[in-house]
C-alpha cells in the first residue's frame, strides 16, 4: 500500500507539475500571439497608410479614356500607331507642368491586353482638363499590339496609376 500511495503522489506531482507547466506556456503563447496580432494590425495601418497617399496621385490628376484610333503609315512617318485619346483632369489647386502615368488595359472578361505610359509635359492650369493623344507604336506580329488595335473602345477597361506629378513651381510628387 505504501508504494501505491508514493505511486500516486508522484503522479499528482508530476500532473500537477504538466497543468503548471501548460498553463504558463499556453498564457505566454497566448502573449505572443497579441504581440503578434498587435505587430500586424501595426504593419496593416502602415499599409493603408501607404496606399492612402500613392491613391492621392491618382486623385490629384484624374484620367479617362475618351477614343482610339488608329494611324496608318505615311509618306512622312512610316509607322502604324494606335492613337489612345485620355482626358487629363488636374484636380489640384496648383498648375502641373508633367504627369507620368501607368496605364493597363483590359478587355470585357478582365484579360490584360496592353501596358502603356502616359508622358505629357504641357502645362496644365489648376482645376482644369486637357485632352492627351498617346501615340503607341503598332506592331502586326505583336498579339497585343493588334488586340490593342482591334478592341472597340466600349469593351475595354482600363486602370491608371498616377506616377509622378510635377508642378509648375519646380515640387514634384512620385509613387514609389
Amino acid at each position: 500500500m505504501s508504494l501505491r500511495k508514493i505511486k500516486s503522489k508522484n503522479d499528482c506531482f508530476f500532473i500537477s507539475l504538466y497543468i503548471m507547466l501548460s498553463m504558463i506556456l499556453g498564457l505566454n503563447g497566448c502573449k505572443t500571439e497579441d504581440k503578434n496580432k498587435l505587430a500586424e494590425d501595426k504593419k496593416t495601418d502602415t499599409l493603408s497608410n501607404l496606399k492612402t497617399e500613392k491613391d492621392s496621385l491618382d486623385i490629384k490628376v484624374g484620367i479617362d479614356i475618351t477614343g482610339k484610333e488608329f494611324q496608318p503609315a505615311s509618306a512622312s512617318d512610316p509607322k502604324n500607331y494606335v492613337v489612345i485619346i485620355y482626358k487629363l483632369m488636374n484636380n489640384t489647386n496648383k498648375k502641373i507642368k508633367g504627369v507620368e502615368a501607368d496605364v493597363m488595359i483590359f478587355d470585357l472578361n478582365g484579360n490584360e491586353i496592353k501596358k502603356l505610359k502616359i508622358f505629357d509635359n504641357e502645362l496644365m492650369a489648376a482645376g482644369a482638363e486637357k485632352e492627351y493623344r498617346g501615340l503607341y507604336s503598332f506592331n502586326a506580329f505583336s498579339d497585343k499590339d493588334v488586340k490593342l488595335k482591334d478592341i472597340d473602345l466600349k469593351n475595354m477597361k482600363f486602370e491608371s496609376k498616377v506616377m509622378m506629378i510635377i508642378y509648375e513651381d519646380g515640387s514634384k510628387e512620385t509613387r514609389d
